[in-house]
Parts: structure tokens; C-alpha cells; sequence
């Protein structure tokens, strides 16, 4: 069985997290790692509160797309595909 890759997962949090735009400022947040701790550059309180409330559940979504995968592929390679 393949391992689960924190790597995609992070990847794929800084790609839904960096689409959220600013309503007040129509700008977007900057997401980087320092291993697996998340900073978020946002251009104003009210929307790194917003970028700090959905990280769970985007995280949570990120997590179960990436088991999925996995799950589908080892399902893939039982079945010689």
C-alpha cells in the first residue's frame, strides 16, 4: 500500500485556500509551509479570520481526496490495471 503524501495534501490546501479572494480588497492570500505549519499573508484581519476559519475543513477535504486516491490506485493494482 502506498503512503499517504502530506506534500499533495499541503499542495492541495495552498490551491484551494490561495482561490479564496477578499471581498473588501479582491486580493488573495499567500500560503506557505514551514514543514507542516501553515502561514497565511492575507491583506487584512477580517479575511485571515475567514482564511483561519475554513483551513479546517479544507484541510479535513484535502485529506480525504488524497486517501481516496491512494484507495484507488492500490484498488487499480489488485485489479492489474
Amino acid at each position: 500500500m502506498k503512503q499517504l503524501s502530506t506534500d499533495n495534501i499541503n499542495a492541495r490546501i495552498t490551491e484551494k485556500l490561495s482561490a479564496e479572494i477578499c471581498p473588501v480588497h479582491g486580493r488573495r492570500p499567500v500560503i506557505s509551509w514551514d514543514g507542516d505549519n501553515m502561514q497565511a499573508r492575507c491583506c487584512c484581519d477580517d479575511f485571515r479570520a475567514h482564511i483561519g476559519q475554513i483551513t479546517e475543513s479544507v484541510a479535513k477535504q484535502a485529506a480525504l481526496e488524497e486517501m481516496s486516491n491512494l484507495l484507488d490506485a492500490d484498488l487499480d493494482d489488485c485489479n492489474g490495471e
